[in-house]
């Protein structure tokens, strides 16, 4: 397996970037490459949003995704932190399959 990943700190804006790539061949076979894009931004002097677009592309077996989700990470009084958020998630096959997300 294959990781490459960094990010960047722009002042106001954090961007994100990782590019993974598996290969396995034989029984279980797998040829998958993953490429995530995010950023994070403050709101206000408790909240930071977070932006996410993930894919993922099989060529062995069509297991093909991608994913966009927004966050928002709030500094709570009572809590270490509050965290909602959502995400829109578009498969190519019918296969389950989790692509999970970064905070």
């Amino acid at each position: 397996m294959t990781l490459l990943g960094g990010n960047y700190d722009l002042g106001v804006v954090k961007l994100f970037a990782a590019y993974a790539q598996e290969n396995v061949y034989g029984v279980g076979a797998l040829d998958q490459k993953d490429y995530h894009l995010g950023l994070t931004a403050p709101v206000g002097s408790a909240g930071t949003v977070e932006l996410s677009y993930i894919r993922k592309d099989d060529t062995v077996v069509n297991k093909d995704a991608q994913q966009y989700a927004i966050g928002y990470v709030h500094k709570c009084p009572s809590a270490p932190l509050c965290t909602p958020a959502t995400a829109v998630e578009q498969r190519q096959c019918s296969q389950v399959q989790s692509v999970d997300r970064w905070q």
